[in-house]
């Protein structure tokens, strides 16, 4: 245990570090005029708590979105 608080491992450390990188770029890649990302932003919180369910309208958005994003444009198969 006295070597854990010398250097810590696992994976909150891993996510803290992935965190960081991703704030890098993503902080490199921000308008001017846009607030900095800092690595909690892209940090999962595990430990908090959900506090509502979504909605079947924000159900719908999200699988929108994701027919867009995997090509679904609307069109249908014909049944020749």
């Amino acid at each position: 245990m006295a070597f854990y608080t010398l250097d810590p491992w696992g994976g909150k450390r891993d996510d803290l570090r992935s965190g960081i990188l991703a704030s890098v770029i993503a902080n490199s890649n921000r308008g001017k005029n846009t607030k900095a990302f800092t690595p909690q932003d892209f940090v999962p919180d595990f430990d908090k708590p959900v506090n509502r369910k979504q909605t079947v309208e924000e159900q719908m958005a999200i699988v929108e979105q994701m027919k867009i994003a995997l090509g679904d444009m609307g069109h249908q198969e014909s049944e020749d």
